[in-house]
């Protein structure tokens, strides 16, 4: 008797740790690693990429609509990328990254606005 008593209590702990923990999704992303493909132009000058984030209201964070197969979330479920602050700082960084890696001289820079001038 005491070990189907053990076995309930160990079986509602884990049931209490998966229902407390599946209300919110939080992931570490890993650092994409550069490709080793080359660029065969010659002589890039260096080039500026400003990198601007036009999203706005509920499109400006990141809400699974559904995550697996067949698996649908609530739409206010928020996922959280617990090593990115800023989504598009870490986009722009590693698009640098990648194509400096290519031998393209590129500095890949985040605005608040598009410059119009060009």
């Amino acid at each position: 008797m005491k070990k189907w008593h053990l076995f309930r209590q160990c079986f509602y702990l884990v049931l209490a740790i998966i229902l407390i923990s599946g209300c919110g999704l939080s992931f570490t992303v890993k650092d994409p690693v550069p490709s080793n493909v080359g660029y065969s132009a010659q002589n890039i000058p260096p080039t500026v990429l400003t990198i601007v984030d036009e999203r706005t209201g509920i499109d400006a964070i990141f809400i699974p609509a559904q995550i697996g197969v067949g698996n649908k979330m609530q739409e206010t479920s928020l996922l959280k990328l617990e090593n990115i602050a800023d989504p598009i700082a870490y986009f722009a960084a590693h698009l640098e990254k990648e194509l400096n890696n290519r031998q393209i001289p590129v500095k890949c820079v985040v605005a608040k606005k598009k410059n119009c001038n060009g």
